[in-house]
Order: C-alpha cells, then structure tokens, then sequence
C-alpha cells in the first residue's frame, strides 16, 4: 500500500479502512516532525465548498508552505458508488510522497493498533475564513477555508498575460474571434478564462463526475469530438476531472498527441511570458513510453532532456534538483515547475499563448514543428 491508494469504494467504506489508513499516512509522512506534540495537525487548510484540482492543490501547498495535504480523489478513474476512490499523500513540495515515505506507510500499515480522531466537528465550508475548534480539554485546532480558484487564477496571471489573451477570442489578433470549446467533465475545473459560457461543458462537480470516465482520452471525448467538429471552433480541450491532464484538440478535430505538445510548447517557450521575463530554461523531462520530439528541441537548444520511468515523483526529484523546467508523460499530462503535479489548465493556456503570439492555429503550428524537427510517434 502507497501514499496513493485507489480502491473500490466499497473497500473505503469498511469499518475504520480509512481512519487506520490517513494514521498510517500521517505518522509516515510526518515521520518524526511530530515529536512531543500533543496535537498531530494544528491547522487544515480546505479550499471553498471542499473542491479543488489537484494542481491547485499543489501551488496551495508550496505557496502557503504547509508541512504536506491530504488529495481525496478518483484521478482519472470511474467515480461513483460503483466505481474507484482514492487518497494520496502530499509532501511539503506539492508532490506525491516519494519512495522512502511510501515504505513508511507501508511497514505502518501492517503494525498499527490505535489511530486519533477529533468527534463532533462541524465546518462550514461555503464560507472563506479561518474558524476555530477546540480539541479535548487544551489544544484547540485552525481550519482556514481558501477561495482556491482566485489563488490558482492569480498564479496563471502571473505566468500568463490573460489580457492580451482576451484578444484572441475578440478578433483583435487574428482578424476573428477565435473560439475555444472546453470540457471540465463534471470534475474540479472551474470556468475562468472570458470565453462563450455556451462553449463551456460540463463544469459542476459532481461526485460520480456524472457517469463520465475522468480520462480525457480520444476514445473517451467522442461525444465531444463530434461536437467540436459540428461548431465553429479552433482549438478544444477535454480535461481531466482532477485538473492534472488535457486532451488538445486543434481545427478540425485534430487531437494532439501528448508528446507533439510538450514539444511544441517546449520549442515556444519565448513566447510564454514568464520566460520573457526569467530566460532560465533549465532543461526538459518525459516518460520513456513517449516520442523522442521534445529532444530534438532540447538538443536544438542545447539543454538536457531527461527520461524517466511514468511517475510523477521522478519528475518532481529533477525539479527538485533544479534540472528541469517543463515535462509530460504518454498520458496527455503535461506540465511545468510551478506546481509539483501534471496540469492541464497551465497545457491549455500554454497553447492559447503561443496562438497569439505565433497567429498560427494548433495545426499550423504542428505542420510548422514537423518541418523543422520531423515527426516522431510513440505507440504504448
């Protein structure tokens, strides 16, 4: 057993599996932080109404320096009372806990005897704000409710320039409005950007993400597809319910290899405004089940592109390190190092930043990649 456990939901609502299991993953991702203190967590920080992506979850985290969180999520499973449910540790960098605390988990799992909970505790988590509770005779518990769509939104101000983004869909760029279809698949996505609500899909949480597989795979997104292709639209994406992954659709239904995107967008990092700024490419990661694009751009370049097994945590050992800036997997999960998680969001707006600044739709921008750097494909 991980820090990252899916079960059936039916495993989860046994009598105590998830008491022991969040004690285990307490005592082994705290380890010995804990020492002499007579309350275990002192502060719980909740985003509003109880729902987040897991990248904002990440930026929470590292913003707000927090010794690690809690992610209570079916990932891109089916959810539901039928389907799989899951919680997974975060460390103090946003990321899933490692190697080594994984083990601790483990070996606690099969020793313990007693775990703590705090009865009758009600919160109200429609109302940001900090509320205190009492726990046992001394000790008394901060639990801070955080509008946690306005902190992510102002990271990705701040690594994008959404006014000049608002261009691109009035016609001011590129001589028309450019229309962007998007699908939160009844997940943690909420809208943002200032595009037709028409062309927003499916953006209320709901807790069997209404039936929907949370995967945002081509085999998956058909009913959206056809929709795409029967509108007006230039660019689509289909994320997943948890926020880490998006399916990029281009002009005429034309779905983006995962691998062509982090090649691509890893080729135009000057147009992202955040590089404008720092110029500090420190290198590119990816899965070893994906195409060898992104290295014939690093080699281009003259930066490191490393390979690595499909887990989030060797990505997040390289960032660590400081050896890279932007990496993806097979899995339409891209990302860069603001957060420690795939993001689909950062993907998305990534892509509309270098329309706007290339005036190049999706397609065009890939045929351009091609000619330059030849096309690679990867099978799984």
């Amino acid at each position: 057993m991980k820090s990252l456990h899916f079960a059936k939901v039916s495993t989860y609502q046994q009598k105590n599996y998830v008491e022991n299991f969040v004690q285990c993953l307490l005592d082994g991702g705290l380890a010995g932080g804990k020492q002499g203190a007579t309350l275990v967590v002192s502060t719980v920080m909740i985003g509003q109404f109880g729902v987040m992506t897991t990248p904002a979850i990440s930026l929470a985290i590292r913003d707000h320096r927090t010794d690690g969180g809690i992610v209570i999520s079916a990932g891109r499973r089916l959810g539901g009372k039928q389907g799989l449910f899951g919680i997974k540790l975060c460390l103090s960098n946003g990321g899933p806990a490692d190697d080594i605390v994984n083990s601790r988990i483990y070996q606690l799992t099969k020793t313990i005897k007693e775990y703590h909970t705090c009865t009758k505790l009600e919160v109200k988590l429609n109302r940001v704000g900090e509320q205190v509770v009492r726990v046992g005779a001394k000790d008394i518990m901060r639990i801070i409710v955080f509008d946690s769509v306005k902190e992510y939104g102002k990271c990705m101000q701040s690594l994008f320039d959404f006014w000049q983004m608002r261009a691109l869909f009035s016609g001011s760029i590129t001589g028309n409005p450019v229309r962007l279809m998007i699908d939160g698949r009844n997940g943690g996505n909420f809208e943002r950007l200032g595009v037709f609500s028409v062309d927003h899909k499916r953006f209320n949480p709901e807790s069997d993400f209404g039936g929907l597989p949370s995967d945002p795979s081509i085999k998956n997104a058909n009913d959206f597809l056809i929709e795409f292709n029967q509108g007006n639209y230039e660019i689509g994406a289909v994320f997943s319910c948890d926020g880490t992954r998006a399916l990029i659709i281009a002009q005429d239904g034309l779905p983006v290899a995962v691998s062509t995107s982090l090649a691509v967008v890893a080729e135009s990092l000057q147009w992202l405004p955040f590089f404008k700024k720092s110029k500090d490419v420190k290198g590119f990661g990816r899965s070893l089940c994906t195409s060898r694009a992104v290295d014939r751009v690093a080699a281009a370049l003259g930066i490191p592109c490393y390979e690595v097994s499909d887990n989030q945590i060797y990505f997040n050992r390289l960032m660590d390190e400081g050896k890279i800036t932007i990496f993806g997997d097979e899995l339409n999960g891209v990302s860069f190092c603001h957060v420690r998680e795939y993001d689909g969001i950062w993907l998305l707006l990534a892509w509309l930043s270098i329309y706007m600044h290339k005036k190049l739709a999706v397609t065009n921008s890939i045929l351009q990649f091609w000619e330059t750097y030849g096309r690679h494909v990867f099978c799984k």
